[in-house]
């Protein structure tokens, strides 16, 4: 088999060889890594918009070479956090050498990589904007701060059907709206709600702004599921049942209306009598 190369003086991506020819790596996982170091370095993409630029896999396919990339660390999330110290937004970092990885056991202290300095490697691509936080952590092996990590990749990844049922509704969503859901969303998980039922609730809440054709869904949506959560609101039998209530409520409020205005006219009329 004969290799013909072109000679290119632009419009190429130049990538190391060690990753090109990583056999731990699937093809489809290198092909995709592949792509998106051949993007910009402040580059955002989502699993949906990927998925668009390939015929051949679906956002499943995405999702698993992306699980595969982070595994052996080529690709790593960053944590941020807001002024109050609450969790923000994910940032993810693309690298064409698998620097760090969540997954793997730590290196020995004693034994540092010294061929792969973690400065060395600039993020190529980031999935959220951090121009507005003022405060970031980066991934270390402090074991709260990991356990941490953990639990947002865990929401991160179970809040995409919920988001994906957010756009189907009301169209591509904007990092401000994803932000939101995310951070109520995490709260549910730390109260302890199943996942399943945080799944029901949340996309419910996401039909009725839907309904009600809410102006701002998902700030719409956020107000609803923390009343909910507050109140100890956690399935969707129990929102059910508290819509029965109000129900309820609004119709005996309704009547005892109607009964003081039928009172009212009733005691107005004027009796003749012969």
């Amino acid at each position: 088999m004969a290799i013909i190369r072109t000679k290119r003086t632009k419009n190429f991506t130049v990538l190391n060889n060690d990753l090109i020819r990583d056999s731990r790596l699937s093809f489809k996982a290198r092909g995709l890594l592949q792509y998106m170091l051949s993007m910009p370095d402040d580059w955002k993409f989502y699993v949906s918009e990927l998925a668009k630029h390939s015929s051949k896999e679906g956002e499943s396919a995405i999702r698993s070479g992306i699980e595969e990339l982070e595994k052996l660390g080529y690709m790593r999330r960053i944590q941020n956090r807001d002024k109050s110290g609450k969790f923000g937004a994910v940032d993810w970092e693309v690298l064409d050498e698998p620097v760090f990885s969540p997954h793997v056991e730590k290196p020995q202290a004693d034994k540092p990589n010294a061929e792969k300095p973690l400065a060395d490697n600039r993020p190529l691509l980031r999935t959220n904007s951090t121009k507005n936080l003022k405060y970031k952590e980066t991934i270390d092996d402090d074991d709260s701060l990991q356990a941490d990590l953990d639990a947002q990749m865990e929401c991160h990844r179970n809040i995409q059907p919920i988001i994906e049922n957010y756009e189907l509704n009301f169209g591509q969503s904007t990092q401000t709206e994803r932000s939101q859901l995310m951070d109520e969303y995490r709260d549910w998980y730390e109260e302890g709600v199943p996942k399943k039922d945080i799944l029901a609730v949340f996309n419910n809440v996401i039909e009725k702004a839907a309904i009600y054709r809410a102006k701002a869904p998902a700030k719409y949506s956020v107000g609803i599921l923390k009343g909910y959560l507050r109140n100890k609101i956690w399935t969707v039998e129990a929102i059910e049942g508290e819509d029965r209530q109000f129900e309820a409520k609004k119709q005996h409020r309704q009547n005892s209306r109607n009964y003081n205005n039928s009172y009212t006219n009733r005691s107005n009329e004027v009796e003749w009598y012969e």
